[in-house]
């Protein structure tokens, strides 16, 4: 499945650039997902036992994408629950997900 959607991806010149272009027009996205990949990826990497390899990161960013996602939808609307809901249950998916 994930060599397909690469496959395709690299094939699709035009959809890379609106991918990237869109990306781009959300600059506070970007922002805020940097701040949170270079303080998620610190801990997490700790966490590892100071694996810092391509997997650690490809699985902290993942991750960090569905966080961001499922935000983006609380802000929206999109999602019915208060903070202290939402945090509940995002660590809850945490503490299911790494142990």
């Amino acid at each position: 499945m994930f060599l397909s959607i690469i496959n395709y991806l690299t094939t699709n010149q035009e959809l890379q650039a609106l991918m990237h272009e869109a990306y781009n027009q959300s600059r506070a996205l970007a922002e805020i997902t940097h701040a949170f990949q270079t303080t998620v990826t610190l801990s997490e990497v700790a966490d590892f036992g100071g694996q810092n390899d391509l997997a650690t990161q490809l699985e902290i960013n993942y991750n960090l994408a569905g966080v961001l996602t499922i935000l983006t939808d609380w802000q929206k609307g999109n999602i019915n629950a208060n903070v202290t809901e939402l945090t509940t249950s995002l660590a809850a998916i945490a503490r299911h997900h790494w142990q």
